[in-house]
């Protein structure tokens, strides 16, 4: 998993819980178009989109998606995975939360005194925050969580990013799968998010990343709805696509996603997406 354009890594966690309510009103509007060619010397690539808010006011402090999984979880190459989450970026730091499916995936993991772990194959509900050098000790400064079991082919799960009290919580239906402390966060860019970000992913740790494959096929596709940031002190519902991601391999369906007064019931606003190989 990794920022669009952006450096990261790989860690382990558990479960809790946490509720988040929102309100207004935000249109579409694409502007731009950001498609990578998936190569041997690229390790990870997306199928998502991005919305910029921007510095100002208490900045982004939490971001929000259903995510429904196909009815077949993808398949992943030997020391890969396919993730699919909603994010929180400021520059090349960023926190996220939500599902991954990997194969003996081995990449260069952060030490330091939170009980970060491999994950075991298959699925789970993973957390992850990249926030630059920390007091822990882990010159990564990243620190991910994975969840013993992750989500069910066909199934529908509610992803969310916050600010709560004085910790970045990731909750998944509610249930909390970690919570990091904003005193590690040294460089204090969790207190300026300033863009969201709703994206899958395929990653290789050695290797080309198309040996595995984003969630969905034309048949079969994934699903991201009820999308919505809380900016400033206010609820964005569907904000609009300030540039959207179409790595090799990666396809989108976004006729039935934007404004609001169109969509006013937010499941029906939303966003397919599939690989192109199946």
């Amino acid at each position: 998993m990794k920022k669009r354009l952006a450096e990261k890594i790989i860690v382990v966690l558990s479960l809790f819980s946490l509720i988040l309510f929102f309100e207004g009103i935000f249109t579409s509007k694409e502007v731009s178009a950001d498609s990578q060619a998936c190569s041997v010397n690229k390790t990870n690539c997306f199928n998502g989109f991005e919305h910029t808010f921007g510095a100002g006011g208490t900045a982004v402090t939490s971001v929000y998606a259903d995510i429904s999984t196909p009815s077949y979880m993808p398949t992943v190459g030997s020391q890969g995975s396919s993730s699919a989450w909603p994010m929180i970026v400021n520059d090349t730091k960023y926190v996220q939360v939500g599902w991954i499916k990997t194969n003996k995936f081995a990449g260069n993991y952060g030490s330091g005194g939170l009980g970060q772990v491999f994950p075991s194959d298959g699925e789970h509900f993973f957390y992850e925050i990249n926030y630059g050098y920390s007091s822990i000790g882990t010159s990564l400064g990243d620190y991910q969580v994975y969840s013993a079991k992750g989500p069910a082919a066909g199934s529908v799960n509610g992803y969310r990013v916050e600010k709560s009290g004085n910790y970045w919580a990731g909750e998944v239906n509610g249930n909390q799968i970690a919570a990091f402390p904003l005193s590690y966060d040294t460089d204090k860019f969790l207190y300026s998010g300033t863009a969201v970000q709703f994206s899958e992913e395929i990653n290789s740790a050695v290797s080309n990343p198309q040996s595995s494959a984003f969630a969905g096929g034309a048949n079969y596709r994934s699903k991201f709805s009820n999308v919505r940031a809380f900016f400033n002190g206010k609820t964005y519902y569907s904000p609009s696509i300030t540039r959207y991601f179409t790595d090799t391999s990666a396809s989108q369906n976004r006729s039935h996603y934007g404004d609001t007064s169109v969509y006013s019931n937010q499941s029906n606003s939303y966003i397919e997406f599939w690989d192109s190989r199946y």
